[in-house]
């Protein structure tokens, strides 16, 4: 029943955001933020705004999901700058690193937060081009129980060059607009696109963007933001304050969406719905509940009813018409930023069934640096995550009987990328050089999947590799950029290499 108090907090936020308030330039030092278009959490500036509120230097940034508004992002790093040049001056050079970098790829942002007229141009658009291979792909298997489940499905090696480009338009300060296109092999494609209605701190999205959960790097229990949803969202833009008893709560942050799996893999094209919601009772401590589910279809349709969805959203079992998977995180910041400036971070989640809880669970811990004490451009992390196979009537991770479809969606997990049953062990890091022109990324991981793994028992086992990506930004407004990944087992191998330039406009 406590998914149920989450849903009654929900209704009391918009209630909060519905009444009469005083202006948001009264409300935040920060002022206005106009609607903007999500950044993905990959995105450097959103590594950035991250690491500032782990060092300290920003106490109210605090994310409905991974993507991130934009100019959200570049209010944060503009706060960390101020923050950093008055209190903490060995961070200065990375802090103006950061912003002069994400001035000069969003033009808008060179405003004071509340500009007298938004510009209907609004910057942060490029064009590209880049060459990708893609050798020993495999989509994530399909199925629960054998003889009908199936490991890792192999996919047709991929080469080529892709041409793509991406416009961003504000019309008004209430309203944004962005699209992404890409050329490959004669075939266009819109891997994302967004069109933003934003009131007072809440913002409405349709669109085809990625939709992410969680703290951890190497993905959530639940969403790990890998995959763009056509969906319908609702989020908040910045934390809202909470009317009586609730501001105990303190700040405060939800997202949900709504969207359609139209895929031959999902048999009957379920629905799907997911939630997020976030409170931070204090400036280093905060606490989040993430949700998502399968709605319908399946091999076994259920007719969908206003009790079954309701069973379904409080978290009831509710037969073959939903597959729920469910998380509790916390993440907190330590006061030791004068030594050294960690954030422990932990999740633990179930899958369908409220057993699973403590006899199968899903389960990531971590441990984050946002800045070396000698060098301040690095920062580094650990992670381990395990996710328990399948005891005491409690199903697989990610499978389900009436959804044989799995927890996949465009041949990508939609949350942990291991797939379930196992563990892994990651090892990450990042270095801003030369004033934020130059950025690597780097990360090392081992894992073990076990017999009820996605990609099992093809991907049985120990496997081992690394993913590392560089972004150079050679001169103002252009910049190189390489993405490569390794993973290996016992008798296969996946590896990946894209090399490419971009032009910002």
């Amino acid at each position: 029943m406590w998914l149920l108090g989450c849903m009654l907090l929900t209704f009391s936020m918009a209630a909060a955001v519905a009444a009469p308030v005083a202006a948001d330039a009264q409300e935040s030092a920060r002022g206005v933020v106009y609607t903007s278009a999500p950044l993905p959490q990959g995105h450097w500036a959103v590594q950035a705004a991250r690491r500032a509120e782990a060092l300290g230097l920003v106490s109210d940034f605090l994310p409905a999901q991974r993507s991130v508004p934009r100019l959200v992002v570049g209010a944060v790093l503009r706060d960390a700058a101020l923050e950093a040049s008055s209190t903490a001056p060995g961070l200065t050079g990375l802090t103006e690193g950061w912003l002069a970098r994400f001035v000069e790829e969003f033009p808008e942002s060179q405003q004071s937060a509340v500009p007298a007229a938004p510009p209907p141009f609004a910057g942060g658009s490029a064009a590209g081009v880049q060459y990708g291979r893609h050798q020993g792909r495999a989509a994530p298997g399909e199925g629960e129980y054998p003889p009908d489940r199936t490991g890792a499905l192999p996919l047709a090696d991929a080469a080529g060059i892709t041409v793509g480009a991406s416009l961003s338009f504000l019309p008004r300060s209430w309203l944004a607009v962005a699209a992404a296109a890409e050329l490959s092999d004669a075939r266009l494609s819109i891997p994302s696109g967004d069109l933003v209605l934003g009131w007072r701190k809440l913002g409405f999205s349709v669109g085809r963007q990625p939709v992410g959960y969680g703290y951890a790097e190497g993905g959530g229990v639940v969403l790990a933001g890998n995959v763009a949803l056509d969906r319908v969202q609702v989020e908040t833009t910045q934390p809202l304050e909470l009317p009586g008893w609730l501001r105990y709560l303190g700040p405060t942050a939800f997202n949900t969406f709504f969207t359609r799996f139209y895929e031959e893999r999902h048999v009957g094209e379920p629905f799907f719905w997911g939630a997020s919601l976030s409170v931070q009772p204090h400036s280093r401590f905060t606490v989040s509940i993430h949700r998502a589910s399968t709605i319908g279809g399946g091999l076994a349709p259920e007719p969908i009813s206003a009790r079954s969805l309701l069973l379904t959203f409080v978290g009831k079992h509710t037969g073959h018409l939903a597959d729920q998977v469910v998380s509790a995180e916390f993440r907190y910041r330590l006061p030791t930023e004068s030594v050294l400036p960690i954030t422990v971070y932990g999740e633990w989640g179930s899958e369908d069934s409220a057993g699973s809880f403590y006899k199968v669970p899903g389960i990531m811990s971590g441990v984050f640096v946002p800045a070396l004490p000698v060098v301040p451009e690095v920062s580094v992390g650990f992670e381990y995550s395990q996710f328990g196979t399948s005891c005491c009537g409690n199903p697989p991770w990610y499978r389900h009987v009436a959804h044989p479809g799995t927890w996949v969606l465009r041949d990508r997990p939609l949350a942990h990328p291991a797939g379930g049953d196992g563990s892994e062990v990651l090892v990450y890091g990042r270095w801003d050089a030369l004033s934020s022109r130059l950025q690597l990324d780097g990360r090392a991981f081992r894992r073990d999947r076990g017999d009820e793994n996605l990609f099992s028992p093809e991907r049985h086992g120990t496997s081992s590799g690394f993913a590392a990506s560089a972004g150079w930004r050679i001169r103002p407004r252009a910049e190189l950029f390489t993405n490569a990944f390794r993973e290996g087992g016992t008798g296969w191998v996946e590896q990946q290499l894209r090399v490419g330039t971009r032009i910002l406009f």
